[in-house]
This record gives structure tokens, C-alpha cells and sequence, in this order.
């Protein structure tokens, strides 16, 4: 590679990076303004904007950073358009991960049913979908995250953190867990 086309695609980098700070601002702010709620189309927009955003910075402000019109604007187009297909990673381990887990889902009831002394029901109801519910319930057993005594169940030091994890994650993300 010559020193000029390493430059390009360091430059093409710079851009994807800015399409992410951008994003990373603008979703933290519309979250906190309450503008973005789990994965709608608003999020989808806020994708684009700042995709759009960073090309109209690139355009602005980096072309004398390439060694060439045609790898200015290759970048320009390029580094926008390959974040917007990267944002589906994102979608999918942020919120979409807090809005549809199950894991979260059976936890904040195991948390539910522990708090309250007087509760007669079982853990499976509290959850409320049988269907995965003893296949769940060992792995979370296994992995350490909550513990099975008699018909009780009770979240350990690390299912707690969990918890704890995704409901931070949620009100980040303004995202509420079904």
C-alpha cells in the first residue's frame, strides 16, 4: 500500500468513527429528551441523520485530508452508507437486547417475588410463560445467576448485577423491557 491510499482509508475510518460519536450523541440526547422509545422508526431516522450528518461534515471539512477528488468522494459516500448497515449490529445488542430479554424478564420477577414475603405464587407465575420457563431456569442456575431452593428461586450477587446492568441499559437507552 502506498503512503496515500493508507491515508484514504485511515481518513475513511475517521468518517465511520465521526458517523458513530455523532449517532452515539445524538441517541444518548434523544433518549434522555424521551424523542426515542425502544427500536421505532425514530431510531431508524436518527441512523440516517447522522449518517447524513457525517457526510455533509466530510464534505465541509476533510476534503484536503484525501489524495484524490475520486477517494474524497468515495469516502464521503462510502463511510456513511457502511454505518448505516452497521447500526443493525448495534439495534440488535442495545436496545433490541433490553426490550425482547427474557433472561431480564425473568429476573425483575425473581426480584419481585423475593421482596415480597407474603407472595404464595411460584415462579412460574410470576413469570409468566411456561414454555421456556424450565429450560431458562436451568441455564440460569448453571451460569450462577440465580439459585433453585425447593420451589423458591432467589438471584445470586451476579443475577442481581445483572439486573442492575439492564435496568441501567434501559433508562439509557430509553428502552423499556417488555
Amino acid at each position: 500500500m502506498t503512503p496515500s491510499i493508507l491515508s484514504d482509508v485511515l481518513c475513511c475510518g475517521l468518517l465511520f468513527a465521526v458517523a458513530w460519536v455523532i449517532f452515539f450523541a445524538a441517541y444518548l440526547a434523544a433518549a434522555r429528551l424521551r424523542w426515542v422509545r425502544n427500536v421505532d422508526w425514530r431510531l431508524i431516522v436518527l441512523v440516517v441523520l447522522s449518517a447524513i450528518a457525517t457526510g455533509i461534515l466530510s464534505w465541509l471539512a476533510l476534503r484536503g485530508c484525501f489524495s484524490s477528488p475520486n477517494a474524497f468522494w468515495l469516502s464521503t459516500i462510502v463511510a456513511p452508507v457502511a454505518f448505516i448497515g452497521f447500526c443493525g449490529i448495534f439495534i440488535l445488542i442495545g436496545p433490541a437486547n433490553v426490550n425482547r430479554s427474557v433472561t431480564f424478564s425473568m429476573l425483575r420477577a425473581f426480584k419481585a417475588l423475593e421482596g415480597n414475603e407474603a407472595a404464595n405464587g411460584t415462579p412460574i407465575d410470576a413469570v409468566g410463560f411456561d414454555r421456556i420457563f424450565n429450560k431458562r431456569i436451568r441455564e440460569l442456575s448453571m451460569a450462577g445467576v440465580i439459585e433453585v431452593q425447593g420451589g423458591r428461586v432467589r438471584l445470586t450477587p451476579l443475577g442481581d448485577r445483572t439486573r442492575r446492568f439492564y435496568l441501567w441499559l434501559g433508562r439509557l437507552l430509553n428502552v423499556e423491557p417488555q
